[in-house]
C-alpha cells in the first residue's frame, strides 16, 4: 500500500492508499462508466459532451422525460427508460390523457410490453438459461405494465379489433431493430445439423419469411475451408443474395449458362468470366502472379494503399438451376457445401408425368443427385422424406450412409411471421374451419382439422388479429350463444387469456385460436361444432366493406393500402369499370374552363382596382 497511493487519483481513498477500499484499474474503471453515463468521452479529459447520434446524451440525462437514450446503453437503463415514459402517462390527469388518441395511448402500452420481452429474450441469449431468474427490473416493469393498461383502458379485443397494425412492431422495437439478435428455431436447427461431421442431407421445411435464404450468406463463415454453392431457380433471390455477400465483404463467383463470372471483391480486373472451374482457378493464379512480379521491386517505396490489388478466390457461388450440376460435378464433393432453395419450384408442370432433359425440373433434380457431402434442400413446400427416397437413397448410396440418424436431417418448424388475413367477398374474415360445417359429421372433421393445425403451419397462418375477433364475435351471436350455453361450453376471455400483456403476439394469438378451436372440439356438440363453423349472416360486425371493383379507387381504397392486385379474365374490361367511377368524380372539360375563365376574370377585376387607385394618386 504506502500513504503516497492515497493522494491520486483512484488510488483507493483513504490514508491507507488501497488498503480497504477500490484499486486504481477499478476506480478508473468506474471513473470511465461514469464519464460515459454523463455523455462525455471515456478516455479523454478535454472532450467533453461527444454524444452518440443527432440528439443523445448521456445515460442518466438521457433517463429524463422528453430526452432520447442512446442505444448502446444496457437493456436494464433501456427499459427503465420505457417505465419512465409510461409513468408520465400513469401521472396524468384525465384532462390531459383526454388529449391523446386511442391509437397513441396503446402505442405506449405495446412499446413497454415490447421493451419487457426483447430484455427477456436478449438475458436467456447473453447468460445461456431456458428459464429467467427472479429478477427484480421485470417485476416492478409488469407491474407498470398493469398500471399502464388500467389507466389508458387497454383491452386486447378492441387492440385486435382497431390497432391490429401494434402487433407487428412499435417504437421501442424499430429503433433497436438492428440491435437485437433474434434467431428463428429452424435456423439455429439448420446450422447445427448442416455442422455435425460426415456427410449430411439436410432437409428443412419451413414456412415463408422465416429466414431460409438469409442463411445462405452465413455458410461461407461456418465451413471456412469449403466452397458454398446456392442454388434457386427464382433470379431475384440469387440477386439479393449476391448484393448480400457483397455488402458483407465476402468474395463470390454469378455462374449463369455454365459460365463463371468472378465478382469485384475477387480482385480480378479485366476478363473475370470462365468456362470452367478450372480456367477459373487458372486466372486467379496468373493474377497473383502477375501482383507478385509488379509490386516485388516496391518494397522500399510507400505505395497508396487503395491502388493495391489484392486476389481472392471465390468463397461463395451463385449459380442457376441450369449450371448446377455442371458446377457440382467440377468440385471437390467431401470440400464443398450446397444449398437448394425451392427445389420443388416449377416441378408441377409436367401434370403428373416425369419431363425429358432440357427441362428445369430434369436440371434441378441433376443438382440434387450430384449434392456433395454437405447439402440442404429447403422449402415451404418440400414434400416429407419418405417421398423422397430416390435422392436421398442416391445420396446415402453416394456416401456410404447406413442409417438415416447418421446422415439425413429432416426439420419441420412451425414458425410463423406475421400473417395472412383472408377475406372474403362480402367483407368477412374467412376463417379456414368453415369447412368444417360442411362435414357429415361435424365433430371428426373438426377433430381432423385441429390436427392438422398442429402439423400445417400455412393453415395456421390464416389465424391473425382479425380472424380471432371474427371468431369471438361469432361467439357472442344469439344462434351460436343458445347452443353454447346448452352444452356448458366456455373458453377463457382473450383479455383473461392475455392478462399479461408482454405475451400479446402474433404467435401466442396463433396458439389462442388453436386453444379455442381444441376446446370446442373437446366438447363434441355436434350441433354447437356446426353452428360455430358456419358462416355469419350477420353483415353489421364484418370488418371489410363488401368487395366493389366501382369503389375500389374511391370508396374502399383506405381498405387497400400499399400495391393492390387484382385478377380478372377480362383485364381491359374490369380496367374501365374501375376507372369509369374514377371519371365520374373528376369535373369535366368545360367545368374546368368556366372555372378557369372564372379566375382569369376574378384577377383581371383585381388589376383593374388597382390601377385605377395608382391613377388617383397625384404625381409630385
Amino acid at each position: 500500500g504506502g500513504g503516497k497511493g492515497g493522494g491520486k487519483k483512484g488510488g483507493g481513498g483513504g490514508k491507507g492508499g488501497g488498503g480497504g477500499g477500490v484499486n486504481t484499474k477499478t476506480q478508473i474503471k468506474i471513473d470511465n462508466v461514469m464519464r460515459i453515463m454523463n455523455g462525455e468521452a471515456a478516455k479523454s479529459n478535454t472532450l467533453k459532451k461527444v454524444q452518440v447520434g443527432d440528439r443523445a446524451v448521456g445515460w442518466l440525462e438521457a433517463l429524463e422525460p422528453g430526452k432520447n437514450l442512446v442505444l448502446d446503453a444496457p437493456w436494464e437503463l433501456q427499459l427503465a427508460k420505457e417505465m419512465g415514459t409510461a409513468a408520465g402517462q400513469l401521472a396524468k390527469k384525465k384532462s390531459d390523457g383526454d388529449k391523446d388518441s386511442e391509437e397513441a395511448r396503446y402505442k405506449t402500452v405495446r412499446n413497454l410490453a415490447d421493451a419487457v420481452v426483447i430484455f427477456e429474450t436478449q438475458y436467456k441469449m447473453r447468460y445461456g438459461v431456458e428459464e429467467l431468474p427472479p429478477l427484480q427490473i421485470l417485476a416492478d416493469a409488469r407491474h407498470v405494465l398493469a398500471a399502464l393498461k388500467v389507466k389508458v383502458k387497454f383491452t386486447v379485443h378492441k387492440c385486435l379489433r382497431k390497432h391490429p397494425a401494434l402487433l407487428s412492431s412499435s417504437q421501442f422495437k424499430a429503433r433497436h431493430a438492428s440491435k437485437f439478435l433474434q434467431p428463428y428455431p429452424s435456423q439455429v436447427q439448420l446450422f447445427k445439423a448442416v455442422a455435425r461431421p460426415g456427410p449430411q442431407l439436410v432437409l428443412l421445411r419451413s414456412p415463408p419469411d422465416t429466414g431460409k435464404t438469409s442463411l445462405a450468406p452465413a455458410l461461407p463463415e461456418l465451413f471456412p475451408e469449403h466452397r458454398v454453392v446456392f442454388c434457386c431457380l427464382a433470379r431475384r433471390v440469387n440477386l439479393e443474395v449476391a448484393q448480400t455477400l457483397y455488402n458483407m465483404g465476402i468474395p463470390f463467383a454469378w455462374v449463369h449458362n455454365q459460365q463463371i463470372t468472378c465478382s469485384w471483391l475477387c480482385g480480378l480486373r479485366g476478363s473475370s468470366t470462365s468456362n470452367s472451374m478450372a480456367q477459373m482457378e487458372e486466372k486467379l493464379r496468373l493474377g497473383v502472379e502477375r501482383i507478385q512480379e509488379t509490386t516485388g521491386g516496391l518494397s522500399n517505396q510507400r505505395a497508396r494503399k487503395r491502388h493495391v490489388q489484392v486476389i481472392r478466390p471465390p468463397r461463395m457461388f451463385v449459380t442457376d438451376v441450369a449450371s448446377c450440376s455442371w458446377l457440382s460435378m467440377q468440385m471437390d464433393p467431401h470440400k464443398t457445401v450446397l444449398i437448394i432453395d425451392e427445389p420443388t419450384m416449377g416441378a408441377d408442370q409436367g401434370g403428373g408425368q416425369a419431363l425429358g432433359p432440357g427441362t428445369l425440373t430434369h436440371a434441378m433434380v441433376s443438382g440434387m443427385l450430384d449434392a456433395p457431402y454437405k447439402t440442404v434442400w429447403m422449402s415451404a413446400t418440400l414434400p416429407a422424406a419418405a417421398y423422397l427416397q430416390t435422392p436421398i437413397g442416391y445420396f446415402k448410396e453416394r456416401f456410404n450412409i447406413v442409417e438415416d440418424a447418421d446422415g439425413v436431417a429432416e426439420l419441420v418448424s412451425m414458425q410463423l411471421n406475421v400473417g395472412v388475413l383472408l377475406v372474403k367477398a362480402n367483407g368477412q374474415v374467412a376463417l379456414p374451419h368453415s369447412m368444417v360445417a360442411e362435414a357429415e359429421e361435424p365433430a371428426q372433421a373438426l377433430a381432423d382439422f385441429v390436427g392438422r393445425l398442429k402439423v400445417e403451419p400455412l393453415l395456421l397462418k390464416a389465424y391473425t388479429a382479425q380472424a380471432i375477433v371474427s371468431m369471438q364475435d361469432r361467439l357472442e351471436e344469439e344462434d351460436v350463444a343458445a347452443h353454447a350455453q346448452r352444452a356448458g361450453f366456455t373458453v377463457t376471455a382473450v383479455d383473461d387469456h392475455f392478462s399479461d400483456l408482454s405475451k400479446l403476439s402474433h404467435s401466442t394469438l396463433r396458439h389462442y385460436a388453436s386453444y379455442m378451436l381444441q376446446t370446442l372440439c373437446e366438447c363434441g356438440d355436434a350441433a354447437l361444432i356446426k353452428a360455430f363453423c358456419t358462416p355469419s349472416t350477420n353483415m353489421q360486425k364484418a370488418i371489410f366493406p363488401p368487395y366493389s371493383t366501382e369503389q375500389l379507387l374511391l370508396g374502399n381504397a383506405h381498405h387497400f393500402p400499399g400495391m393492390t392486385l387484382t385478377v380478372s379474365a377480362q383485364p381491359h374490361k374490369q380496367i374501365m369499370v374501375q376507372s369509369g367511377a374514377l371519371i365520374a368524380e373528376m369535373p369535366s372539360l368545360k367545368k374546368l374552363n368556366k372555372d378557369l375563365e372564372a379566375e382569369e376574370a376574378a384577377a383581371e377585376k383585381v388589376m383593374s382596382n388597382i390601377r385605377k387607385e395608382a391613377e388617383k394618386v397625384t404625381p409630385l
